[in-house]
């Protein structure tokens, strides 16, 4: 999917062994300019895999995606939030049960029933 949407349409009709790098670069900036870096990075390892088939198969002379990695913004580390601790993670299981308790009422005493009937068995 993301070769058909993001690659194809730019370099899809080119001969692969006529494909440069700079032509490459070009559709991943495309990608990377709607804000998907991490996306770019993982399309120039997928367009790289084909060119390294192409270059067994003799149909391309070299992988032109290779020596773009560092040409492309770095993928932005983002940290998200973690419960560190059993209370927390007790007071984030109790809100949950609250939740499906409002939400559907009607699950949630099918799970009650089981969870007490699992307590009821030796």
């Amino acid at each position: 999917m993301r070769l058909e949407q993001d690659v194809f349409p730019w370099l899809g009709e080119r001969p692969i062994g006529s494909i440069e790098p700079p032509a490459v670069l070009e559709a991943l900036r495309r990608v990377e300019d709607r804000g998907a870096v991490e996306t770019a990075h993982r399309i120039r390892s997928i367009v790289s895999q084909v060119f390294r088939f192409a270059e067994g198969s003799g149909w391309a002379a070299e992988d032109p995606a290779r020596i773009l990695g560092k040409a492309l913004r770095p993928i932005v580390q983002r940290h998200h939030a973690s419960l560190v601790t059993p209370r927390a993670g007790g007071a984030l299981m109790r809100a949950i049960a609250g939740f499906l308790r409002l939400r559907i009422p009607e699950q949630s005493r099918d799970v009650r029933a089981v969870m007490e009937e699992k307590r009821e068995e030796p």
